[in-house]
């Protein structure tokens, strides 16, 4: 990396703290930091953000929050890379930030060298998920874990999601001692909560998705990728449907932009026909109304290869639904087998065909699952909570930049 530059940016005086959050798609920052940056802004701070545009940047206009588009890059594109970490030195340099805030693997290694460089007082980062994992080769497992040690260097403050992601960053070195903490994920429960939803609103929402009232139905709440398990969902549902006639399922969400193992919705598509599941897959593409689709589910399910600590997870049972996720990194984190749920092995169809059969021939125990997990949501994944570990840790942060402490 090149030499740090010497124009070092003072302490916070006359004027309000300016941040700039950091991340891979513009998708990000309604996606998974809405209530963090209002409450930023909510502290009198000034908050910016920087990444590549897929056309998904409208909250940050609503919230009065300037965008700035940076050059799309994959990790093996030095060239591209490298343009979208002279793109963020430029505007580091120019707006004189005081807290840089990183999300997501690659904008997070770029943003943090880019705010090393400008030697920008505090650097955050939020582990939303590792670039290496269970299941990835050693060469790539290797090469994430160096890289993440690397930009260890350079970060104040390092925030995971998942408790598994915490203790890796701190038996593995990622981030020096005293810097790592612990800030969970969560959601709204006031939002996230079935008592909204009455019968009427449950049978308008299934109509709209084409889907029968007294159906049973089997959903996922996903970008549309093969990491995310989607193949074994549709495997899985074939079985289910062979024994359950009036069984009907729905994979909810969009193809992000630059995703790895994209699907279209026609190879989708062709993958049901296939399994004999065409004509009770509904493939709705992306929702604003994740509330009311999860009313009209059953069963909520989640065959991811890896994950971080999915919200998707917390918002299905928030909303009192029984889930099947894979037994990895966070979803075990969330779900407590045989309590809240069911873990399977990963790429195992079989396995998630029997557990989804499970809840839906025995309504009580699907009931029984639903409250406990609405349970453990109030009492550990509330975003309200999330936000004010993270607002406090930073403030302790600045502090100690004024204070002139290591």
């Amino acid at each position: 990396m090149a030499q740090a530059s010497n124009d070092i940016i003072p302490p916070v005086t006359d004027r309000p703290v300016k941040v700039l959050q950091v991340a891979g798609l513009d998708h990000v920052f309604k996606a998974f930091l809405k209530a963090l940056v209002v409450a930023m802004q909510a502290e009198g701070w000034q908050v910016d953000a920087a990444a590549c545009s897929t056309g998904d940047s409208q909250f940050l206009r609503e919230r009065d929050v300037r965008f700035f588009e940076l050059p799309y890059g994959r990790a093996r594109n030095i060239i591209t890379n490298f343009r979208r970490f002279q793109a963020l030195v430029k505007l580091i340099r120019r707006e004189r930030y005081d807290i840089v805030h990183t999300h997501n693997p690659l904008a997070s290694f770029i943003g943090r060298a880019a705010a090393r460089f400008c030697r920008v007082p505090v650097v955050v980062y939020t582990v939303h998920g590792f670039s290496f994992y269970e299941d990835a080769s050693r060469l790539r497992y290797h090469l994430g874990l160096a890289a993440e040690r690397l930009a260890g260097r350079w970060t104040h403050l390092t925030f995971s999601q998942s408790r598994e992601d915490h203790d890796l960053v701190v038996r593995k070195c990622i981030t020096p001692p005293g810097r790592a903490l612990w800030i969970g994920n969560g959601v709204d429960p006031a939002l996230f909560d079935p008592r909204r939803f009455g019968k009427e609103q449950r049978g308008r929402t299934r109509a709209s998705l084409g889907i029968p009232e007294n159906a049973r139905v089997v959903g996922m709440l996903t970008r549309l990728s093969r990491e995310k398990g989607i193949r074994e969902f549709i495997e899985a549902g074939a079985r289910v449907l062979s024994r359950m006639p009036d069984a009907w399922f729905c994979i909810v969400g969009g193809r992000q932009s630059g995703a790895y193992w994209h699907m279209t919705l026609d190879e989708i598509r062709s993958l049901a026909e296939r399994h004999g599941l065409a004509s009770r897959l509904v493939l709705p593409g992306h929702r604003e109304d994740v509330p009311e689709i999860l009313a009209a589910l059953d069963v909520f399910c989640l065959p991811s290869y890896h994950e971080g600590l999915p919200r998707s997870i917390i918002e299905a049972m928030a909303m009192e639904l029984p889930v099947v996720a894979t037994d990895v990194r966070g979803c075990r984190e969330e779900v407590v087998d045989g309590e809240t749920g069911f873990l399977i092995p990963v790429r195992d169809s079989r396995a998630l065909a029997e557990k989804l059969l499970h809840i839906l021939e025995n309504p009580q125990v699907a009931s029984e699952f639903g409250r406990r997990a609405r349970r453990i949501v109030l009492e550990d994944f509330v975003e309200e909570d999330v936000v004010r570990k993270q607002i406090t840790a930073i403030k302790q942060a600045l502090a100690r930049d004024e204070r002139g402490d290591d």
